[in-house]
């Protein structure tokens, strides 16, 4: 509020908002028990989510968060059967694991819900851009093309 919002709510699980329906999703901000663990000691916390927004005149729209590819990703993707589908993508993380979506990821997402729109966002000041759309190519061609 001190930065001038005049209107701020705390979301359900389901939030609607004039027609949009906000739907918050699980992720999984961890690749293993290793990394968990560090985020748990160093920020309190290894939680994470995405949302779900949809309105009967538009297109709706994932929003993965910070999360990588897990059983409940797939299962919101099934269910939700979004249009376009925003990632938080490039692999970054530790030496001991990952803390978001890497090329295989975000190949997965396509083959659980073809054909979408997607958008690649990389956390480019941890691993560079080009690093990450050349993997992302290298991996579509050696899988697809």
């Amino acid at each position: 509020i001190r930065a001038g919002f005049t209107d701020v709510r705390v979301m359900n699980m389901k939030t609607k908002f004039h027609n949009i329906t906000f739907t918050k999703v699980t992720g999984q901000h961890y690749e293993n028990s290793d990394v968990k663990k560090m985020l748990e000691n160093d920020f309190n916390t290894s939680k994470t989510m995405g949302f779900y927004l949809s309105t009967p005149s538009e297109k709706s729209i994932l929003f993965t968060g910070d999360t990588i590819w897990f059983d409940s990703l797939e299962n919101n993707l099934e269910d939700l059967k979004p249009d376009i589908v925003v990632m938080n993508s490039g692999g970054n993380g530790f030496s001991v694991g990952r803390l978001i979506l890497n090329a295989q990821d975000v190949f997965k997402i396509h083959e659980t819900l073809p054909p979408i729109t997607s958008y690649c966002k990389s956390h480019g000041s941890c691993q560079p851009l080009d690093y990450f759309r050349n993997g992302v190519s290298c991996y579509g061609r050696k899988k697809w093309f």
